[in-house]
């Protein structure tokens, strides 16, 4: 009995010692002294406009202010993904007081009060 129990806290032990062996090997050095080198800053929570490379996918999406979408270049595609080249192109219906087209395609949509 006591030779199964100190076999099991060598192994207990052994593991624990390989595990942290382990963690020191798996890092990796930034490369260069800060700040040079310094990953990007995360999206937050504060006031400051904050930009990100990559795409940002959300599951929901508010907003306090009367815009709810904004693009200061590029096209917005609602129910797609391809504009077709459009600034807007919406798959689906879309509802409106006033809803005016042309034979070019071009269309005017007035709100009611």
């Amino acid at each position: 009995m006591k030779t199964i129990k100190q076999t099991l806290i060598t192994l207990v032990i052994c593991i624990v010692v390989l595990a942290g062996v382990n963690m020191i090997y798996a890092w990796t050095d930034p490369g260069c002294d800060p700040p040079n080198c310094n990953v990007l800053a995360p999206i937050n929570v504060s006031n400051i406009a904050q930009q990100k490379i990559g795409a940002l996918r959300v599951g929901g999406l508010t907003s306090d202010y009367s815009s709810y979408l904004a693009t200061i270049s590029g096209n917005v595609g609602i129910g797609t993904a391809n504009t077709g080249g459009t600034k807007l192109k919406v798959i689906g219906d879309i509802r409106a007081d006033v809803y005016k087209g042309d034979s070019a395609g071009n269309v005017i949509i007035q709100l009611g009060n």
